[in-house]
Protein backbone atom coordinates (compact mmCIF):
# COMPACT_ATOMS: atom_id res chain seq x y z
CA UNK A 1 0.00 0.00 0.00
CA UNK A 2 0.93 3.43 -0.48
CA UNK A 3 1.88 5.75 2.11
CA UNK A 4 -0.71 8.24 3.52
CA UNK A 5 -1.03 11.85 2.62
CA UNK A 6 0.78 14.45 5.26
CA UNK A 7 -1.46 16.24 6.97
CA UNK A 8 -1.98 20.34 5.05
CA UNK A 9 -0.87 18.15 1.07
CA UNK A 10 -2.91 19.38 -1.89
CA UNK A 11 -6.12 17.33 -2.54
CA UNK A 12 -5.21 16.97 -6.75
CA UNK A 13 -6.80 18.62 -9.18
CA UNK A 14 -10.25 18.23 -8.23
CA UNK A 15 -9.64 19.87 -4.99
CA UNK A 16 -7.87 23.07 -6.35
CA UNK A 17 -10.82 23.50 -9.01
CA UNK A 18 -13.43 23.04 -6.33
CA UNK A 19 -11.99 25.70 -4.07
CA UNK A 20 -11.15 27.66 -7.26
CA UNK A 21 -15.25 27.39 -8.09
CA UNK A 22 -16.03 28.57 -4.15
CA UNK A 23 -14.16 31.32 -4.53
CA UNK A 24 -15.77 32.32 -7.74
CA UNK A 25 -18.70 31.97 -6.12
CA UNK A 26 -17.85 33.89 -3.30
CA UNK A 27 -16.69 36.75 -5.02
CA UNK A 28 -19.82 37.18 -7.50
CA UNK A 29 -21.71 37.30 -3.92
CA UNK A 30 -19.78 39.83 -2.44
CA UNK A 31 -19.56 42.06 -5.64
CA UNK A 32 -23.40 41.52 -5.97
CA UNK A 33 -24.09 42.24 -2.30
CA UNK A 34 -21.60 46.03 -2.49
CA UNK A 35 -23.82 46.96 -6.01
CA UNK A 36 -26.77 46.05 -4.20
CA UNK A 37 -25.95 48.76 -1.50
CA UNK A 38 -25.01 51.27 -4.18
CA UNK A 39 -28.30 50.82 -6.12
CA UNK A 40 -31.20 53.85 -6.29
CA UNK A 41 -34.39 53.02 -5.18
CA UNK A 42 -35.69 52.64 -8.86
CA UNK A 43 -32.93 49.64 -9.13
CA UNK A 44 -33.67 47.93 -5.81
CA UNK A 45 -37.09 47.87 -6.15
CA UNK A 46 -39.33 44.48 -7.94
CA UNK A 47 -38.92 44.38 -11.61
CA UNK A 48 -41.97 45.91 -13.55
CA UNK A 49 -44.82 43.30 -14.85
CA UNK A 50 -44.85 43.13 -18.44
CA UNK A 51 -47.64 44.94 -20.36
CA UNK A 52 -50.88 42.43 -21.00
CA UNK A 53 -51.01 41.56 -24.82
CA UNK A 54 -53.84 42.92 -26.38
CA UNK A 55 -56.60 40.33 -27.44
CA UNK A 56 -56.52 39.72 -31.48
CA UNK A 57 -60.16 39.60 -31.77
CA UNK A 58 -60.73 35.89 -32.58
CA UNK A 59 -61.31 32.75 -30.24
CA UNK A 60 -59.91 29.06 -30.84
CA UNK A 61 -62.59 28.27 -33.57
CA UNK A 62 -60.35 30.31 -36.02
CA UNK A 63 -63.61 32.93 -36.93
CA UNK A 64 -63.16 36.26 -36.72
Amino acid sequence: MGQPLPQGAPGGFLAGAAQTAMGVAGGMLLANAVAGMFAGEAQAGEPEAEPEMEDPGFDDSGEW
